[in-house]
């Protein structure tokens, strides 16, 4: 097959692995996979079972896979029975169903797929445990890439390869997987925990995202240190008014800014990344443009339409006996709308927006010595960063910076150690926390680094904090949560 690069893709696919990428390591699915193949190797192959181990790692490291390592140095065995033994046994009552994930994967409007070295029936297993297995149009499997040859009608000599076993991180794996599911590596997003299978993704054209990590490393381009953190990486990739602001967010800096179209989803990126927004990313590169222009730009031509009254949210709101304060980046109209069209007016003692944390909007960007604006190229930093240069700082207050949090605290006379913070963003999230705020991520049931109380939705709030009705309930002078401390602002 030959494929279109782009500098810039649109992304039409995303590739998942399985093990410890759609589940977390924690599961304890990997070590006992580890510890069934060492004893396959013992009991079924009669390894010495002294050097067994080091055996087994020197295989997976020069093989990809302990099996295929097994098959090269000239072990013969049934691959079911391989499986049958190594997986069959897998504690997968340890995996739960996550319908966080299910409900991510059903609102990503491209096709999904699954790309594992695993057999057919431990994938199915593991999906279905989860509570996914309907979310993918195609699972790409151990028997995808190692078809038996009497199951199908490709010769005997067609069906040799170079290597005993066809498996990730061999680049054949790859090359079959594209020929299977028929996509095209440079508009699609690979999702994995290994390295390995990175890097090669990566040589082969893939995007590629490096999950348990929140480091990236050669041959990643981005990484998660959860899958759950993929809305929150990829907004483009979500539909629903986040979606068609980042889209707004792109055509503006097309259209208004004069950025090159093939560079516009990096820049876009990278600015979000290092400056909590991607307006205050190309305020702090020197880009000019008028705040209210941006905003109506971007927020404007939303389709508040789309949102519908919730009195169930509404009385929630109106039932907890505290200060209640929104806390937004977006600029104040788009808030009030918002507010609006949820029917939640009168619900909130104040709302913090753009306008608040930024009373001065005059434009101000830097200029050069010869009269024209100094664009710092972001990207080429990133690329090749220099420590003797210094990243310019931008005029916007905004979370997830201390400085903003700072200003909400003083502007509201809000106490953070008896504040409880709600937001969607892990970035945000760990910053209350650092400043001293009880913190509630909003949209996942996993709770991360930063995070006191996971909420799936904010309809559930009743059911996860019920200590918040005591006053209500019980008519007490003082609710405690569950970290002991009275609260009084929620925010």
């Amino acid at each position: 097959m030959e494929f279109v690069n782009s500098s810039t893709p649109r992304y039409e696919c995303l590739l998942f692995d399985l093990d410890d990428t759609l589940y977390p390591l924690s599961s304890g699915l990997s070590e006992a996979c580890a510890n069934n193949i060492i004893e396959f190797m013992v009991e079924k192959l009669g390894i010495d079972e002294d050097g067994v181990v080091e055996l087994n790692q020197i295989l997976y490291k020069k093989y990809g896979t302990s099996m295929a390592g097994l098959k090269a140095i000239g072990n013969e065995f049934d691959n079911d029975e391989y499986h049958r033994f190594v997986h069959g046994r897998l504690p997968y009552e340890n995996l739960r169903p996550d319908p966080v994930l299910r409900n991510l994967l059903l609102t990503l409007p491209l096709r999904k797929m699954v790309f594992s070295n695993g057999d057919e029936v431990h994938v199915m297993k593991a999906l279905k445990r989860l509570g996914i297995e309907d979310c993918f149009e195609r699972i790409i499997s151990f028997e995808s890439l190692n078809p038996k040859v009497n199951e199908t009608e490709v010769s005997l000599e067609d069906y040799l390869p170079e290597i005993p076993v066809i498996c990730k991180p061999a680049e054949i794996a790859f090359e079959k997987a594209f020929d299977i599911a028929q996509l095209n590596p440079y508009t699609t997003l690979f999702f994995d925990d290994s390295i390995r299978n990175i890097q090669t993704g990566k040589a082969m054209g893939l995007h590629t995202v490096l999950v348990g990590k929140s480091e990236k490393v050669e041959g990643s381009d981005h990484a998660l240190k959860s899958i759950h953190n993929m809305k929150e990486a990829f907004p483009e990739l979500c539909s629903g008014l986040s979606a068609l602001v980042t889209n707004n967010i792109q055509e503006y800096m097309i259209q208004k800014l004069g950025i090159e179209e093939d560079k516009v989803q990096e820049l876009c990126l990278e600015l979000y990344k290092i400056y909590g927004t991607t307006m205050a990313g190309l305020k702090a590169v020197g880009y000019d443009f008028d705040y209210d222009d941006f905003h109506r730009f971007v927020h404007g031509r939303l389709p508040y339409t789309t949102l519908k009254p919730d009195p169930i949210l509404r009385n929630i709101i109106l039932s907890l006996p505290f200060r209640k304060v929104v806390f937004t980046n977006a600029d104040k109209a788009h808030a009030a709308m918002i507010i609006a069209r949820l029917g939640l007016e009168g619900c909130f003692e104040k709302i913090i927006s753009f306008e608040t944390l930024n009373p001065n909007t005059k434009t101000e960007s830097p200029v050069a010595a010869t009269g024209t604006r100094a664009i710092f190229d972001i990207c080429s930093y990133i690329a090749n960063p220099d420590p003797a240069i210094q990243l310019p700082k931008t005029p916007v207050i905004g979370k997830p910076f201390e400085v903003a949090f700072e200003h909400v605290f003083k502007m509201t006379n809000i106490n953070p150690h008896k504040t409880l913070f709600f937001d969607d963003s892990i970035r945000n999230i760990q910053t209350g926390k650092r400043v001293g705020l009880h913190t509630v991520w909003v949209g996942t049931s996993q709770k991360d680094e930063g995070v006191d109380i996971a909420l799936e939705h904010i309809h559930n709030i009743r059911e996860a904090l019920p200590e918040l009705w005591e006053a209500v309930d019980d008519k007490a002078e003082e609710i405690r949560s569950r970290q002991k401390v009275a609260i009084e602002t929620i925010a």
